[in-house]
């Protein structure tokens, strides 16, 4: 009996006792059982509880075997693993061995597509870089193995318009690289000798643009719509750093790029300083966005802890931890991430929920004013946030710490951006305290129907593995 079968009529009896609902608050009730809670089927046909007033205990089932099926209760997703244990080899359908599975095998990060253009690959890496292969492609239905790639998990990421394509930046090279042919599709020389797009980056969803950071100093845009190709004009991020020091030389320099590839966040280390830059769609020049002064609180001056960046001069006041950006369903463009020092605290420049800011915070870059997603009233850690269900607008996935309690806690969930309405999917089971590896890093696929996950599935962390969040009521 395969794990399938096995799970069948407990998923049948949960789709017996629910209904299509929409999101809506409950009053709250004590920590929940799996007879506590029935989940429902949304609009768009995932399961979820749609109640954010209440905690949900922790029930974690037995771990999947390589390819099998476990249920999240009370939620009633099914979660899949799709890696196997360490030292077992990796196996193609055809049969063929193509390298061996590894103590950590999972997707790369919150902000990076694991799915390809037409959702049917899915790139996952196997430990860090010194493994061989260190990268595989899986399908992206099945998530059977099927080539074996070579490159930084940091700097390839899927074309997100040419399903084959995989875009790497190497050294000075950047390139378009076929997954399934291992050929080089195009290839680009850089103006700088060493390029990075800092790990968390993405390529314009046109498949023209994207953010490079050359010499760990000058971030310039590169046109990738010719054969030639177009880099532009650098923006030096030390000397025109908007900071009361940029000496010594920053080394925290870090990257991420809105779904145009046109806007960028760049941080400056080593504390969380966000600051927004954009380039101009022809010329390609960088500048900084140009924020009002409205969008610092008062309370930056007077005990919460703030960027030193002024709004002027593109600097987010909110130290944000992990933020991605976001098009909203009116087509504005948004800045959320985990809300850091502001959890629970007030800001006069916020629209919070009950008086104080929740885990989850965004900023509308076009408007220039501060929401809170989230209601902090006995709410847990947000970590991670991601915003790649690029086909799904509006909505915020994110992960929960297991601890301190309230509600949320160890959850992977979405909220909404326009009306704060709470998907919650399942608990994740992952010991991430003091380890990189296991952090969870929810990343939705472009129609958010599922999320690629990282656990450890109990307290050992020495074994990290991949997994699917499968969030339709019926996948057929």
């Amino acid at each position: 009996m395969n794990g399938s079968t096995r799970l069948a009529p407990f998923v049948a009896s949960m789709l017996a006792a629910i209904v299509v609902a929409a999101c809506g608050d409950a009053e709250p009730v004590p920590v929940v059982t799996d007879e506590g809670l029935a989940p429902v089927v949304t609009a768009e046909g995932f399961l979820a509880i749609t109640s954010s007033a209440v905690r949900i205990a922790e029930m974690k089932p037995p771990k999947p075997a390589y390819s099998g099926l476990a249920v999240s209760q009370p939620f009633g997703t099914r979660i899949r693993r799709i890696t196997g244990d360490p030292d077992t080899p990796i196996v193609t359908p055809s049969g063929d061995v193509i390298g061996m599975w590894t103590a950590v095998s999972r997707h790369h990060y919150v902000t990076t597509q694991a799915w390809n253009a037409d959702g049917s690959l899915m790139h996952i890496y196997l430990g860090r870089e010194e493994v061989s292969p260190n990268n595989l492609i899986l399908s992206g239905g099945s998530y059977q193995p099927l080539y074996a790639y070579y490159a930084s998990r940091r700097d390839s990421r899927w074309h997100p318009t040419d399903p084959a394509i995989r875009v790497v930046i190497a050294g000075d090279t950047l390139s378009w690289q076929n997954v399934e042919t291992s050929l080089i599709q195009r290839t680009w020389q850089l103006p700088y000798e060493q390029n990075i797009a800092g790990g968390k980056w993405n390529v314009s969803a046109d498949g023209r643009y994207l953010g490079i950071v050359g010499d760990n100093r000058y971030i310039y845009a590169f046109d990738m719509s010719t054969k030639r190709g177009r880099a532009g004009p650098p923006f030096d991020l030390r000397t025109d750093c908007g900071l009361p020091s940029c000496d010594p030389p920053n080394k925290w320099v870090d990257l991420r790029t809105a779904s145009d590839a046109l806007h960028f966040l760049v941080h400056y280390g080593p504390e969380s300083n966000w600051r927004v830059l954009r380039a101009d769609a022809t010329t390609l020049a960088i500048s900084h966005r140009v924020f009002p002064s409205s969008l610092r609180p008062a309370e930056c001056d007077a005990g919460l802890i703030c960027s030193p960046g002024l709004p002027a001069d593109g600097f987010l006041p909110v130290l944000f931890g992990h933020p991605d950006f976001l098009v909203n369903t009116d087509g504005s463009m948004w800045v959320v991430g985990q809300s850091k020092y502001w959890s629970k605290k007030t800001g006069s420049a916020v629209d919070t929920v009950n008086g104080k800011s929740g885990a989850i915070l965004g900023i509308n870059i076009d408007a220039g004013a501060i929401k809170s997603l989230t209601d902090p009233d006995d709410e847990a850690w947000a970590t991670h946030v991601s915003v790649r269900s690029t086909q799904r607008p509006g909505w915020v996935y994110a992960s929960y710490n297991r601890a301190p309690l309230g509600k949320f806690m160890g959850e992977i969930l979405a909220v909404n951006l326009n009306d704060l309405c709470v998907e919650r999917y399942a608990h994740h089971f992952s010991a991430t305290q003091g380890c990189y590896d296991c952090e969870v890093h929810p990343s939705p696929s472009p129609d958010g129907s599922k999320v690629a996950f990282a656990s450890t599935w109990g307290e050992d962390q020495s074994l990290v593995q991949g997994y699917v969040l499968e969030l339709l009521a019926d996948p057929d």
